[in-house]
């Protein structure tokens, strides 16, 4: 009796692992690194967001983001942080189940205080 419950639960562990197998997955995975660009040190909270889609990600302690479920095919990511110029990257082909890399450089901008204070008046 014992015999037949581990054939059987080796018989649905095979037809388990097969299955991921015969349906491979449908998407692809773009991860990277963002620095600051004078520095080369790791900005943190930096936010990647892929264009026209709502996938995007936040850099980790480290300066390193993971963008999971990307549509196959070629993709543009946008990097935002206040403090620094916007940077977009276009042409990233992303491939199904496999990862595409883009590191990116951020450079600082000076951020004008008093058009700021300005702009908060007349609002």
């Amino acid at each position: 009796m014992r015999l037949k419950k581990y054939r059987i639960l080796i018989t649905i562990i095979i037809i388990l692992m097969s299955v991921q197998i015969v349906f491979p997955g449908t998407t692809g995975k773009i991860t990277g690194r963002i620095v600051d660009k004078e520095t080369k040190e790791p900005l943190v909270g930096v936010n990647v967001v892929v264009k026209g889609t709502t996938l995007g990600a936040t850099t980790d302690l480290n300066g390193y983001y993971v963008i999971l479920h990307v549509p196959p095919g070629n993709q543009t990511i946008v990097a935002s942080m206040v403090g620094y110029a916007t940077v977009t990257v276009s042409d990233i082909e992303v491939r199904i189940d496999q990862t595409s890399t883009v590191d990116i450089e951020m450079a600082s901008k000076q951020l004008n205080l008093e058009a700021l204070l300005l702009q908060q008046k007349e609002n």
